[in-house]
This record gives C-alpha cells, structure tokens and sequence, in this order.
C-alpha cells in the first residue's frame, strides 16, 4: 500500500513536470508581453515566481539533511544511502539555483528572514515537517509554498549579492557560473528532460515518502499545482524583469554610448508646466552644427526623440540609431517620460505603477508633455533652426507622434511613427481586456485598483485613452501645414506581438492618407525591429535628409 502511494505521486510529480513542459514551450513561442506587465506584478507577487520551484528545493534538502543526520548514525544500505543523498542534493542544487534572479529591497531582505526564523520554529517545534505537511489544506498548501518560496528566495538572493560583489571588487577571480545569460534557459526544455529523469530514477529508488510530492497529499498536490503553474508564468515575466533591469544597470554603469569623443550627450532637466521635472538628453557630434568641435554655434536640423512605455530615452533597442543620427549631423533631443528611466522619483518603479495610480492621466501627460518637450528643444536657438524639426517616435512614443496636439503643431516639418498605436482606449479594450486569460486578468486586476483609486470606470477610462490617440485628430490640418502624404512616415512589423499591425498600422495608414512610399514594412522583428534595425535606421535617416 506505501509502495503504490509512493509510486502514485510519482506518477503526479511526472503529470506536473509534462505540464510544466507544455506551458513553457507554449510561453516561449507566444512572446508574453512580461515586461509590460511586470511593474503592477513585481511589488506584491513577485515571490510567486518561486512557487514552482523552491518548494521542491526545500523539500529535497530537507531530506538531504535527515539523510546525512541518518548516516552519522549509522544506515542499512550504505549504496542506498550514498545515492539518496546524491539525487536529492543534486535536485535540490538545481531547484534553488533557479531562485536567484529577483530581489527583493533590503527591508524585504530582513522581513523574510525573520519569517524564515519564526515559520519554521513554529512548524519543528508543533510537529515533525512530514506530519504537518501531510495535513495541509489547498490553502495552507499555498501559503506554505508562499513563505517557504519567500524565504528562500531571501537567503539565496543574498548570497547571489555576496557573489556578485566579490565579482566586482576583484576578490573573486574566475567566475564560477554567470546567471545572467542562462536566465532563460532555467525551464528550459532540456533542463526540464533532465529533471524527469532524475525523478524517473527517484521512482525506482522507491526511498519512502521522499518523492518529488511525497510530503503532500492530494489536497497540497492541487495547491502546489496551481503555484507551479503561475510561478512558471511569473518566471518568464521575471526573465523580461531581468532585462529591463540590465539595461537601466548598463545605463547606470555607463556602458551605453557615447564611447567616442566625437559624440557627447549632454544632460539637461526639463520642467513642465505643473512643476514636474524630468531628466533631458541632448546628442550632438563633431557634425553637428552646435557640436563639441564647433567653432561657432549656429542652427540646425534637430530631432525629438519619443520612447516607448516602458522604456526610456538610453535604452539600447534604440540609442545606437541616435547616436547615428547625431554623427550624421543632427541635434537629437530626448527625454525620459514621466515614472520612466531617470524621471523616476524614489519609491517610483515605473509607468505600470505610474497608470495604478493615475490612470488616464499618465497617458495624458504623455501627450502634453511632448508639446513641453517640443518647446525645450526649440528654446535652444543657437543650435536649432525652427523651420528644420522632426518628431520621431516609437510605439507609446509613436502615438504620441501622431496624437492631436504633435500631429497638428505647425512647427514639426516631419512625423516618422514606428510601430504606433492607432487608438489606445481601443487596445486596451480588445488587446487587453479582450485578450487572453493572463491579459483579461491583469486588465480586470488594472481596473479594480484604478476605480478604486480614482472613482473612475472602466468606460471612462477607455474613453480618455482614445482621446489622446491619433485616432482622435483631425485630418484637416491648419492652413501652412502640408498634408500627411508630405510629413508622415510610418513603420512597422507584421509580426508584431504588442502593437497589432492591422489593428494600428493599417489603421495609422489609412487615416492620415499615408501612401506606400511613406512606409515602411518588414515581415518580421516583432515590436523592436529585430534585426532590422540597420535598415530601420537607414530609411528613417534618408526620409529626414530630403526633407530637414
């Protein structure tokens, strides 16, 4: 009877890691949109990302410990012995070393650990771990899973940093393994291969109550279930984290451009018309009329730079073609919108907390801080000509581009949009809203604490979404300004996984009148223009060279 109990949880330790497989695969091949979504998950569910995989860590540890206590004083079967304590300790290693990649901040650090104190006192000292696993409900199983999830990630975090920063003062020579480009590999489909045979061979071990599952009865099984399955999710949306989090560490570290001395990028603070200041950067290069080199200042063609949500003026997918720009003699100025990049105030994470509590009134200053924007460039007069301005954008900066009040300002000469939203209330309806379970979730979740926020529905939201959208300006233009067919340029990707190419760039097309000739369309690259940046690059730079 133990021994078909034993294999039976096996049999659902096997179900648990196909699962795990087939979400995976699938996560891969759909693209998630993780690091849109990461700002609003991080602060309260970011721990669930251990869910799946730090429980069955602590488990084979524990038994690696009680396997290790079992052979100081004495065991039976000393091959049998030598070979548990391998396999568990080697599973366990795996299962935590999967735990390294998100950090708490420092306060979390100390909660944690005192919870890790206090938790497992209570638990070792009310009864044995297997007896009170055993008794676990669906929902103390996932609390369980939760704290023991908590304080692991704590202790291993720790370490991690511990290592890390031994890496850079010098004290550690050699790296012993880099986390940072295998982050994606940790479920990956070989990983997880080798992992069922490891419990294949766990299974013919047959070593009693100690299988993958072997704790927990089929009420924590189910709890264990459904953390794996959104600690699976939550560690693909924590591996775009991760980027994002490198490329502002690059930022930081100064291994972004400029790396020659013929191109400087100057900073200068921007404050908007309601008291915000954001953080401004000014390209120029040794072409450029109001260059570092220059003997004497004078005006030139110069180019606003917008960005995408999410993103910031430096990030990487985009400040190469600056950087080209400005060695090709233009003055490009750029800024960090509002929650984003080096406008972030303290205790700001970034625009997804930034829309929690705003709502439509992030998006709308979006929008009207471009114009403010707009004004700053031009207030350099000795290194800009009025009558020579481009407004570049992409994605949010995109559609903020062609929003109403940039669209229609007679002092932009040319708009190029790539990948740029049509409608934003429009998106979030059917994108979002009407999207898939993970999506309908998160735009339930988003509407909850916004109209609990700012006593605003849903309708009303969508409503000044769409307000501030292309969609929303009028294509009769005031006198003096020529039509879209002479100053619009649009580009996009077909496989576009954020901003749906029928639903806004078609849309985009057909509204301002943009002919073919104005467009730009690659077959694939997704919402970045992956590896057709050059080309991307090239035709932009050619559309402003006839016309600035």
């Amino acid at each position: 009877m133990v021994l078909a109990s034993h294999v039976f949880n096996q049999v659902l330790a096997l179900v648990l890691m196909m699962g795990t497989v087939v979400v995976t695969s699938w996560a891969e091949k759909a693209h998630l949109p993780g690091e849109r979504y990461t700002c609003i998950i991080v602060r309260g569910l970011r721990a669930f990302v251990f869910m799946a995989i730090v429980p069955f860590g602590l488990m084979f540890w524990d038994t690696l410990v009680k396997q290790l206590v079992l052979g100081v004083f004495g065991y039976g079967n000393v091959m049998h012995w030598l070979g548990t304590v391998l396999l568990h300790g080697f599973i366990g290693t795996v299962f935590i070393m999967a735990a390294v990649f998100v950090a708490p901040s420092r306060k979390a650090l100390i909660t944690f650990c005192v919870m890790l104190v206090v938790f497992f006192y209570l638990v070792e000292v009310q009864m044995p771990l297997d007896e009170f696993a055993e008794r676990l409900t669906i929902l103390r199983a996932v609390l369980y899973t939760l704290a023991a999830g908590l304080v692991c990630h704590v202790v291993i975090t720790m370490l991690h940093g511990m290592y890390l920063k031994a890496r850079r003062s010098g004290r550690l020579d050699t790296p012993l393994w880099d986390v940072s480009p295998a982050f994606k590999r940790i479920f990956s489909r070989r990983a997880v291969i080798v992992l069922f045979l490891i419990t294949f061979l766990d299974l013919v071990l047959q070593f009693e109550g100690h299988g993958l599952l072997g704790y927990l009865t089929i009420d924590g099984f189910l709890g264990i279930l459904g953390g794996a399955a959104g600690g699976v999710l939550l560690l693909l949306i924590a591996r775009s984290i991760h980027a994002s989090k490198k490329l502002l560490r690059d930022e930081w570290a100064g291994k972004h451009l400029p790396r020659t001395g013929k191109l400087v990028r100057a900073e200068e603070r921007i404050t908007m018309p309601d008291g915000e200041v954001l953080q401004g950067f000014i390209y120029t290069s040794t072409t450029s009329p109001g260059g570092p080199e220059a003997t004497e200042k004078k005006p030139g063609p110069a180019i606003l730079f917008l960005h995408g949500f999410g993103g910031f003026a430096q990030d990487l997918n985009f400040e190469p073609m600056l950087a080209s720009f400005a060695m090709a003699g233009y003055t490009v100025f750029a800024y960090d919108y509002r929650w984003s990049g080096h406008s972030r105030k303290p205790g700001q994470s970034g625009p997804f907390q930034g829309v929690m509590k705003e709502g439509p009134l992030l998006f709308e200053h979006f929008v009207s801080d471009a114009s403010s924007a707009l004004a700053w460039m031009l207030s350099h007069v000795d290194i800009v000509d009025p009558k020579r301005v481009a407004v570049v954008g992409f994605s949010m900066g995109g559609l903020i581009a062609l929003s109403p009040g940039i669209y229609a300002d007679p002092r932009v000469k040319i708009i190029v949009a790539g990948c740029a939203l049509h409608d934003l209330g429009e998106n979030i309806e059917k994108r979002v809203m009407g999207g898939s379970l993970i999506l309908r979730l998160f735009g339930w979740y988003m509407a909850l604490r916004i109209r609990a926020r700012m006593k605003i529905t849903r309708a009303e939201f969508i409503r000044r979404c769409s307000k501030i959208s292309p969609s929303a300006a009028s294509t009769s233009l005031p006198p003096g300004i020529p039509p879209s067919a002479q100053r619009v340029f649009l580009a996009h990707c077909k496989d576009d996984s954020y901003v749906n190419y029928e639903l806004n760039f078609l849309k985009n097309k057909a509204m301002f009148g943009v002919p073919d000739a104005n467009c730009l369309v690659f077959e694939t690259g997704d919402h970045v223009f992956l590896h057709d940046e050059l080309a991307l690059g090239s035709w932009v730079f050619y559309q402003l060279h006839q016309r600035l």
